[in-house]
């Protein structure tokens, strides 16, 4: 069995999914479908297209690995201080 063309071209896909997800969405506010405050939701296309094709191309596994919380500063220290005192 052949692979999908989401996993055999992933970019395409992506810019694909991206294109048609913000152009969905602009479109059905243009028509009155959706109220015009969704409207700015069409800016976040790219990354709902990036989330799905995570989810392609790795599984659950991709999807944990992309969506964990960042590590925990340590308290009283600025992400700035640490960058400098990581790059030493």
């Amino acid at each position: 069995m052949q692979p999908s063309f989401m996993r055999r071209y992933p970019v395409a896909s992506f810019y694909i999914l991206a294109l048609a997800l913000g152009t969905a969405i602009v479109y059905l506010v243009a028509q009155g479908i959706l109220p015009s405050s969704l409207a700015l939701v069409a800016a976040l296309s790219a990354s709902i297209a990036g989330i799905i094709m995570t989810a392609v191309e790795d599984g659950r596994a991709g999807l944990q690995l992309m969506l964990r919380p960042f590590p925990q500063m340590e308290k009283g220290r600025s992400p700035a201080i640490a960058s400098v005192g990581a790059a030493q």
